[in-house]
């Protein structure tokens, strides 16, 4: 066996950001050898944390110019990718920024979240140029490894306005290594590594070697032993929710062009979107045919995620026998009477039906033979439409999975808890018959908040309940509905309008909030003279109706 020396690590000097090191007695060559291997996983495998989007009011997206702001989106997207952070576990966190006045925006201005830490607060992100200007963002901070581009950051389930952005992880800013010889009682063939290791504050330089040495330990075994380079077994509910959070287009890739339309029409863009609904919910409130859900159905089955989906009791699967049993009977009776004796009778339904005309009307005793059948047929017929308790189904999941969870359990943040408990909303079962637009009404309430408490809804497969305005349309139904409503009911829940725009309105002969909507939003500021204002309120007034104002 290769004789190792004993090897000693030292601690030359140290502090938050820079550590110098020694390593000794190596073997000759082996200074350059060990140095470069820790030299390169310290700058590329060491975890650490970093923005990697941002959401702006009032920005759609990076190429904008913020009111009252000195600098462009651009120029504050690369301030915050300077921004250094600490953070304890591996979720995404959101940090919110909210100022106004004339004044310069620093790091330090960033609402602070539990469990994680700004390391640089002196950050400049920008500079507001008069007293009336605000800025509020909410910026989004991930952990990562090495450097990853904005794809591979980009989330599906954000919101439109959401400015994504590639990211430097790596807590290393620089190492450098040097190799010199090393007296050993009286031997000169031995070498010395000294190690630089300049870090950004996030992680201790000896932390961050001590990872690196972990790393290349762990391989080198592992080459020796090839067991220990199998990954580790992740559970079953953590490869459930990697998956869930799949696009359908990539999970399914071999639907029709029409299918496709149909989803995206839906609002239906993930697994969990699609595997959370009832196939007859699908049909009654989505307008998606039966024939397309057949044809997701089956593409499900041949996919490779089949597997890990049909262990969990979703209602997309659970309801797969008896939907099927629906559409028999449309398509014609006998595929579903099926077995045994009722095959003849459907066979010749208008003889049946001419032979019951004729015993009505003549009512010979003899009519006493066949009249047994008669109500059977009658029976069979009265209850073929009955295969539609799909409704009982449908409901079942939803309740067993409330009765399992409660307000505490879709783990809410502290500000959004107190803020219901404040409006005593304490039960789980209140909270879920509330509107998106009740809890918008509430005291204290913050956008960020109907986000949060949907998204985690959502994880358990619950939702809030409707509006009651065209709560029970669908989307093509509740769009036509808007679009044919007068401009006074449209605007009588918009608190900013003024008296000149609505005279601009009826100058213009806009009667029906169709035509306003036709305009966009462009149209609204150029012809009309729309304050901001008044434009945002109207977009929170459709947004309710889950519908978008075009630029």
């Amino acid at each position: 066996m290769f004789p190792l020396p004993s090897l000693e690590l030292k601690t030359i000097e140290e502090d938050s950001f820079l550590g110098r090191y020694s390593i000794e007695p190596l073997h000759s060559g082996y200074g350059v050898m060990i140095g470069n291997s820790l030299r390169r996983v310290l700058l590329s495998s060491i975890p650490g944390a970093a923005p990697i989007a941002v959401r702006i009011e009032g920005v759609p997206h990076e190429f904008s110019v913020i009111e009252g702001v000195v600098e462009d989106v651009v120029q504050i997207i690369l301030n915050l990718k300077k921004l250094v952070v600490a953070m304890d576990g591996d979720d995404i966190r959101t940090l919110t920024l909210d100022v106004s006045g004339e004044r310069v925006v620093t790091a330090a201005d960033i609402i602070p979240d539990a469990g994680l830490t700004i390391i640089n607060p002196e950050l400049h992100i920008a500079e507001l140029s008069s007293s009336k200007s605000t800025l509020r963002m909410d910026i989004l901070v991930s952990k990562g490894r090495g450097y990853v581009p904005t794809e591979k950051n980009k989330r599906p389930d954000y919101p439109i306005g959401t400015i994504w952005m590639d990211a430097m992880f790596t807590p290393v800013k620089n190492v450098k290594f040097t190799v010199e010889q090393t007296l050993i009682e009286q031997y000169l063939d031995f070498e010395k590594l000294t190690l630089d290791i300049l870090c950004n504050g996030a992680v201790p330089p000896k932390e961050a070697l001590d990872n690196a040495l972990q790393i290349l330990s762990e391989y080198y075994m592992a080459i020796g032993n090839p067991e220990l380079l199998r990954k580790k077994e992740t559970s079953l509910e953590e490869t459930l929710e990697e998956k869930l959070a799949l696009l359908i287009e990539n999970v399914l890739p071999g639907l029709s062009p029409k299918v496709q339309h149909l989803l995206v029409y839906a609002d239906i863009k993930t697994m969990r979107d699609l595997l959370m609904k009832t196939k007859t919910e699908l049909v009654q409130h989505h307008n998606i045919t039966h024939k397309a859900i057949t044809e997701l159905a089956k593409a499900l089955e041949e996919s490779q995620e089949y597997a890990t989906f049909s262990q969990f009791n979703f209602p997309f699967l659970k309801e797969e026998g008896k939907a099927e049993t629906e559409e028999e009977p449309k398509e014609g009776p006998v595929a579903k009477t099926g077995k045994a004796e009722k095959e003849p009778e459907i066979m010749e339904p208008e003889e049946a039906a001419e032979e019951e005309v004729v015993e009505e009307k003549v009512e010979p005793p003899v009519v006493e033979e066949p009249k047994p059948a008669k109500p059977s047929k009658a029976k069979a017929e009265k209850e073929q439409p009955k295969p539609e308790p799909v409704q009982v189904p449908k409901e079942e999941p939803k309740q067993d999975i409330t009765k399992g969870f409660s307000i505490q359990d879709i783990s809410l943040s502290k500000s959004t808890m107190t803020f219901l408990q404040q409006n005593k909303i304490t039960d789980l079962a209140l909270l879920l018959s509330m509107s998106k637009s009740q809890i918008e009404d509430m005291q204290g309430f913050k956008p960020k908040m109907i986000q949060e408490i949907e998204k985690n809804l959502d994880k358990v497969g619950l939702v809030l309940a409707q509006d009651q305005m065209f709560g029970n349309l669908s989307p093509q139904e509740r769009e036509k509905a808007v679009w044919l409503m007068s401009i006074e009911d449209l605007v009588k829940e918009v608190p900013s309008i003024t008296k000149a725009e609505m005279k601009s309105m009826n100058g213009a002969g806009i009667a029906a909030a169709g035509k306003l909507l036709e305009l966009g939003k462009k149209g609204m500021k150029g012809s009309l003279k729309f304050s901001t204002k008044t434009i945002e309120d109207i977009e929170k007034r459709l947004a309710k109706w889950g519908l978008t104002l075009k630029e």
